[in-house]
């Protein structure tokens, strides 16, 4: 609502956060790594939001435009990084809101 508040009529709003529901968190969920993988994350992250719970929290107050993620490669063991390409580009077909970081666009109406 703050936003909303000192956001000029129509003002965009740009926001990136990390995606709390990636594709990669939601397999490995309840595993060790993942539970000290978050611990690094909120001390970066203030919210932690899914792209779904963004869009939910945000368009209360101001018109939601395009909400996209990015970063289909997990940050998981060094064997992964050999299929950056596949999951770059797979990824954004099979899990269009999958990806490890949430960009949106809102605007004030």
């Amino acid at each position: 609502s703050e936003i909303s508040r000192v956001l000029k009529v129509n003002g965009n709003f740009i926001l990136s956060l990390n995606n709390r529901s990636s594709w990669w968190k939601i397999i490995l969920r309840n595993t060790k790594y993942l539970k000290e993988r978050e611990k690094i994350i909120k001390k970066d992250h203030y919210i932690l939001w899914s792209a779904n719970e963004l869009k939910n929290n945000i368009s209360i107050h101001l018109k939601t435009i395009k909400i996209k993620t990015l970063c289909f490669t997990p940050q998981i063991p060094r064997y992964w990084r050999y299929l950056t390409f596949l999951f770059e580009n797979i990824g954004t077909k099979l899990f269009p809101l999958g990806g490890s970081n949430t960009i949106a666009i809102f605007k004030k109406n």
